[in-house]
């Protein structure tokens, strides 16, 4: 909303020319019509401006807003038939009248005409009665549909909401508000005043995006809404409804044929047509992109919506082995079985649901694929969205209309976009606009307008929150007009490891496929739990598990037979080769991912001079159940390698503790290149070495030492996925690769090879095993991926640049510091130099602003440039690493006695930033052991002439625009005062880093010094206050014994 303008939809504008052109056409028509009839002395019609002038410029107006309208169609791209049926009525008749005003000598393009005079002669000879009577039922069958159109569009509109949130409406009774819903919800009403349109869901039509409020001074619902109202209030009191029962005063030209009534739907109409044309502006509507410029806008729109780990589960799930999973395009019927071609055991088929699903209607929008953990659901999704002959045979059912299809992969072990809702809509959106780039303006329509508005270098600064119902509305917007020309096919993998309410997901797939099209269907796959056993009871379905058996003996055959000595073991005793390949394949029931995991223990076990027997004894040795495989795999092992991996295991686990803190998941999926760095990197060379970008050779080395022993020692429950750009066999250096393609290798993805690996791990007493193994070593992951990141500044991938983009590095800057705070709490001591040295390379990327000695990076990440161009910082850097909580370091730093204070904000004051809660930022809450160091640091190694700061009481200037004294006892103060007004704290709040924490530093404040009496200035959200009144508001209000603690201590340092 800007400028009293509303966005409104294709419809509604072309809807909102064409009345105020039917308007032009009646009084043009009423104008000639009295020069046609009047007398030739009558010169009254001749000189009124108001009954020619004016009618052929709205004439003119209407040429160029068709043009406006038009111009803004072709942005959004699509018309629905109706709309382009009223655009083409609307053209003709506009085009006939500018024709018949040229023969008259009327210029209706040129602005020019006739001197009136010479109009009674023209219009005499050129126009009978029967001409005004066509012109006159033209003009009305046009407003008839117009209105027709709008009213059936009234359901849908956001004029609807915006009746919703407008003072008027908060003034109606309830009644007539009950009303509008009414109109909306009641079918017998509806195919009273609208018989041929079809009735839909109240909630689609009403529901508000509380995500994105519209200002109440911006709505422009004004005197314009009131006839809409008003028909909504007899609506209210009115309990038979038909088309005919209302009536309302009009102008002779704007009667019905009996010159008495109006529909219904016209009154309804009068208000909404009043409000757009009252917001229909010709020159806003010019200002809109088109073109090359709204392909630029969409692609910024795109840019928003994807996510950088979008892509990722999909290109991590294992792709199907060669020639397996056909079976699932096969048309069989489902009571026969068929012979396994390597043993001729019989093994069930999938039956005839699937394909027939694909190709019709018939058997409703979902089709659920279940199956046991690791039986190959994922694997199998995976092949159904990249197979070609799926969208051939959904081709079938598409006919001629185009398919769309888009897909996601959930993964529990993934960022959070990749296991949530909003994850999920932001990549359907992704996949569904890319492919129809044309529904971008009607899919985001507030957004788009707001965007149009932007400069490039606005845009380039502005940041889309995407919140659940902003996504859900664009949805449903999107679907809305998509379902019209397309036919859509989602591929959802993995809906138990969705990451919320497993009821909530399935309703949405659900709603979304109850389309009155029937224009879009949904393949998804689960694990065979209650809850979906019981939502999707009545769709068709199979499970995964009872017909993989002929792949997972083709699967044993190829790698058996791959391997040279199994081979001639094979040779020489084919009977019981094949036998004891079924006796896999029946162990495994229906598990594919035990099937791998065995035959890589078979063959690696396997001895020049076995045989069948041998192996078959082996492998009567396996469990079969999967945790119990995963630890005999992986503690068969010698104590040396198990010890390996377990420090590469708490890597993996290491990253996914500090994402889960800063809840930025983009990094969770750590590359080959980091890992090794953390592992096998050399701390003296982060510590001393110069920045030098990485050889190919070195990059090749490490990539290489890292995968075999991730191979050896984690025993194939760690993948590394690379990207198929490269050579094949690349990876394991058969074939040539460019140096591009070789830092791809590095940027390979190491994961854990099945999400029950993970939950094996992590989810079980195995973890406490693990650490054990590395228990009283001084391996620390944190510390590790702390040296890892300095050694990615100094080995980069990339080509050496100095520049002062602070956001290049400022995600991974905030990854290692967390990793570092996390550190402290291991056995092995902090490495000062480490963070020293990351300190150090960052001051050698930065690029300097000439004549500014204290231009430094670290000064970026406060305030805002303004802000912190004029602040003195007693260290940037410390400053940083006192928000992040760096207590060893800091105190190192401190120790050293070359940080004095040189005024500016002091360390204390930082410490306490986040007193009470996070505010959803990267740094931790406030720490009291920080605090403590503090305020207990010799004042002589710190201070030089500004007074201590260790003393609480220091005042200092802030980075405001208008600063004031203030102290960081003051700053504590203030945070306290608002965590209570914006309820930041827990009310019975036990949480051990809850209200305990901020009281014991507040109590740490008053022990060392702080004023009791102090008092914090009134400003524009609080009055003034003493420390007395802010706590014992606090104390009010939620009845902590702790707070009272905080009080009594207050009063007994002399607080009044």
């Amino acid at each position: 909303m800007t400028n009293g303008k509303m966005y409104l939809e294709p419809l509604l504008l072309t809807a909102s020319a064409i009345l105020q052109f039917v308007e032009a056409g009646y009084k043009i028509r009423q104008t000639f019509q009295q020069i046609h009839d009047s007398d030739d002395d009558d010169e009254s019609v001749l000189v009124n401006p108001q009954t020619f002038e004016q009618s052929v410029d709205l004439l003119r107006l209407h040429s160029k807003l068709l043009l406006s309208v038009s111009e803004l169609a072709a942005t959004v791209g699509y018309l629905a038939a109706e709309e382009q049926r009223l655009r083409d009525a609307y053209t003709t008749i506009l085009n006939d009248l500018k024709l018949r005003l040229n023969r008259l000598g009327i210029e209706v393009d040129k602005a020019e005409g006739k001197p009136a005079r010479g109009l009674r002669e023209a219009v005499k000879g050129r126009w009978g009665q029967d001409d005004f009577q066509v012109l006159r039922k033209r003009l009305a069958t046009l407003q008839k549909d117009t209105e027709s159109c709008v009213v059936a569009h009234l359901r849908t509109s956001n004029v609807i909401l915006l009746l919703h949130q407008s003072r008027e409406y908060e003034t109606l009774d309830p009644g007539t508000k009950k009303s509008l819903q009414v109109l909306l919800e009641n079918e017998r009403i509806q195919r009273a005043v609208f018989p041929e349109v079809p009735v839909l869901a109240a909630r689609e039509a009403v529901e508000v995006d509380h995500g994105t409020p519209i200002d109440s001074h911006e709505t422009p619902i004004d005197s314009h809404a009131n006839a809409l109202l008003r028909a909504a209030e007899k609506l209210a009191v009115n309990e038979q409804v038909e088309a005919t029962t209302f009536t309302a005063p009009l102008a002779e030209d704007q009667t019905s044929d009996d010159g008495k009534s109006i529909s219904l739907a016209g009154e309804l109409c009068h208000g909404m047509l009043q409000l757009a044309s009252n917001s229909l502006d010709p020159e806003a509507l010019g200002r809109l992109p088109i073109g090359d410029a709204a392909d630029l806008l969409k692609e910024v729109f795109l840019e928003h919506l994807g996510f950088k780990s979008m892509n990722d589960r999909l290109e991590e799930v294992s792709t199907a082995h060669q020639q397996t999973l056909g079976w699932i395009f096969e048309n069989v019927n489902p009571d026969l079985t068929a012979k396994d071609k390597s043993g001729g055991r019989l093994r069930p088929r999938p039956g005839s649901s699937f394909l027939p699903w694909l190709k019709s209607d018939d058997l409703g929008g979902i089709y659920w694929i279940n199956g046991k953990a690791g039986s190959g659901k994922s694997t199998l999704l995976r092949f159904l969205y990249d197979h070609p002959e799926t969208s051939q045979k959904l081709g079938a059912w598409a006919g001629n209309t185009k398919l769309t299809k888009a897909g996601f992969f959930f993964w529990t072990s993934g960022s959070l976009e990749q296991r949530s809702q909003a994850g999920l809509l932001r990549s359907l959106l992704f996949q569904l606009l890319q492919q129809h780039r044309d529904l971008i303006p009607v899919t985001f329509p507030d957004l788009w307008l707001q965007y149009s508005k932007m400069s490039t270098m606005e845009r380039i600064k502005a940041t889309i929150s995407w919140s659940l119902p902003t996504l859900g509305k664009g949805l449903r917007l999107f679907l809305r007009y998509a379902l019209r020309k397309t036919k859509i096919c989602l591929v959802i993998d993995g809906l138990d490891e969705f990451d919320g309410d497993h009821k909530e997901i399935i309703d949405f797939f659900k709603g979304i496929v109850n389309s009155p099209t029937r224009n879009i269907k949904v393949c998804v796959s689960s694990r065979p739990w209650p809850v979906f056993k019981e939502a999707f009871e009545t769709v068709p379905s199979f499970k995964l598990q009872d017909l993989t058996h002929s792949d997972m003996a083709r699967y044993i055959t190829d790698n058996f037979t791959k391997d040279a000595t199994m081979y001639r073991i094979l040779e020489k005793e084919p009977a019981a080769g094949s036998e004891l390949i079924l006796d896999v394949v029946d162990r495994a029931d229906g598990v594919f991912l035990w099937v791998t995991l065995v035959v890589r223990t078979l063959l690696g076990d396997l001895g020049s001079d076995d045989m069948i027997s041998d192996i078959q004894q082996r492998l009567c040795k396996l469990p079969t159940e999967l945790d119990k495989l995963f630890r005999k795999r992986l503690y068969a092992q010698p104590k040396p390698h198990l010890k390996n991996a377990s420090q590469i295991f708490q890597l993996l686990r290491a990253r996914e503790v500090v994402c889960e803190f800063t809840n930025d998941y983009s990094a969770a999926a750590i590359s080959l290149w980091q890992l090794s760095l953390a592992y096998q990197g050399s701390e003296r060379f982060a510590i001393e070495g110069s920045v030098c970008e990485a050889s190919d050779e070195e990059i090749l080395e490490k990539y290489r030492s890292m995968q075999e022993h991730i191979d050896s020692w984690c025993q194939g429950l760690l993948e590394v996925h690379i990207k198929h750009i490269l050579t094949q066999d690349s990876h394991r250096f058969k074939g040539k690769n460019t140096p591009k393609q070789i830092r791809m290798i590095a940027r390979s993805k190491v994961t854990y090879l099945h999400r029950t690996v993970r939950d094996f791990l992590i989810n079980s007493d195995e973890w406490d095993n693990l650490l054990q193994q590395t228990r009283g070593s001084d391996f620390d992951p944190h510390l590790s991926y702390l040296k890892s990141y300095v050694l990615e500044l100094k080995l980069p991938l990339i080509e050496i640049k100095h520049h002062r983009r602070l956001d290049e590095w400022w995600h991974d800057i905030v990854v290692s510091l967390t990793h570092t705070r996390y550190s402290q709490s291991k056995e092995a001591p902090i490495r000062i130099d480490l963070v020293n040295a990351l300190n150090s390379t960052m001051k050698w990327y930065w690029l300097p602003r000439e004549n500014n000695p204290n231009d430094n990076w670290a000064r970026d990440a406060f305030a805002t440039y303004e802000e912190r161009n004029k602040a003195i910082f007693h260290d940037p850097f410390l400053s940083l690493a006192t928000k992040f909580g760096l207590i060893a370091y800091i105190k190192a730093q401190l120790l050293t006695g070359t940080f004095p204070y040189k005024g500016g904000r002091p360390l204390l004051s930082y410490a306490t930033d986040f007193l009470v809660s996070r505010r959803q930022t990267v740094y931790p809450l406030s720490s009291p052991d920080l605090v403590k160091l503090l305020l207990s640091f010799p004042s002589d190694l710190v201070s030089i002439g500004f007074g201590s700061t260790t003393d609480p009481n220091l005042v200092y200037k802030t980075m405001a625009k208008k600063p004031e004294g203030e102290t960081p006892w003051l700053s504590a103060l203030k945070l306290l005062r608002e965590a209570n007004r914006r309820n930041w704290i827990e009310y019975y709040d036990v949480d051990p880093d809850g209200t305990a924490r901020w009281v014991d530093i507040l109590k740490l404040f008053l022990e060392y010094g702080a004023d009791p009496n102090a008092e914090i200035k009134a400003d524009k959200l609080d009055p003034a206050a003493t420390a007395l009144d802010v706590v014992e508001s606090v104390l009010e209000k939620y009845k902590s014994f702790k707070i009272s603690e905080l009080k009594k201590l207050l009063v007994e340092k002399g607080a009044r």
